[in-house]
């Protein structure tokens, strides 16, 4: 729940801002459309230059000024929080029920009554027939820990699950910081979405910018991931080409006229 929170509020919507840009313009718009809308993006016809060129800068100005290092280090701090919290979690419960918790799993179905016993003796104290108080010897059922078992039971798996997926994903970041500057790494991660020129320019990205376009990859469809990398990484150039164009045009409108 901590690490969600804090993932929330580092993420603040900024890759829906980024494909609102894109697709609608602006982030009242994709508020007011509805998830098929916003998962089927529009073909690549019907994207608007503007919008385009809106994206492309702001990706790039992200990447000049490191604004995706904030981004995933709130990405890796929310999920070494989940991860650490699982543990905590395994670890109470452990003491809760008298460091029984962690073999619980392993212990046959019909032994958990042994943690969970289904009857038990009481002792009862009434006031007798003079006024004196009475102890009586009883056999209670305790029929709550029927359902104790069967939660606690579950609970072991789940957390023994969740545990293990949240250390992995520990260990998956740890190989992706080791190997995302390796163009076959980049191309297996990114598959379609990132042509066999353009992953030398992935690899000179920081491991922040690489993570976020991945993030960012995921929401698009390759077509439209390609276009606005191809316009990221060439824009300058293109840039340049058009002035240098317009400059050819004015100086054969001068020596015409």
């Amino acid at each position: 729940m901590i690490g969600d929170l804090l993932w929330r509020k580092a993420e603040d919507d900024t890759i829906a801002l980024i494909l609102s840009k894109l697709y609608f313009g602006d982030l009242e718009t994709i508020k007011k459309k509805s998830s098929n809308e916003i998962t089927q993006p529009p073909c690549t016809s019907d994207i608007k230059e503007k919008n385009l060129l809106s994206v492309v800068k702001l990706i790039k100005f992200r990447i000049k000024h490191n604004y995706n290092r904030k981004w995933t280090l709130g990405l890796l701090r929310s999920e070494i929080i989940n991860c650490i919290n699982i543990f905590i979690q395994i670890h109470l419960t452990n003491r809760f029920l008298g460091d029984n918790f962690y073999k619980l799993g392993l212990i046959d179905y019909n032994d958990l009554e042994k943690i969970f016993p289904l009857s038990s003796k009481c002792i009862f104290y009434r006031y007798g027939p003079s006024g004196t108080i009475e102890k009586y010897d009883a056999l209670c059922y305790l029929t709550m820990n029927k359902a104790n078992i069967v939660i606690f039971h579950f609970l072991w798996y789940a957390y023994i699950i969740v545990a293990i997926l949240s250390f992995l994903n520990i260990i998956w970041r740890l190989l992706q910081y080791t190997l995302y500057r390796f163009d076959w790494f980049t191309r297996y991660i990114f598959g379609e979405s990132a042509h066999s020129h353009d992953t030398g320019w992935f690899t000179k990205l920081t491991y922040y910018d690489w993570l976020f376009l991945k993030y960012f990859e995921s929401n698009l469809s390759p077509i439209h991931f390609n276009c606005i990398i191809v316009h990221v990484i060439h824009s300058d150039k293109l840039i340049i080409h058009k002035k240098s164009l317009e400059d050819i045009d004015d100086t054969a409108e001068s020596s015409i006229n």
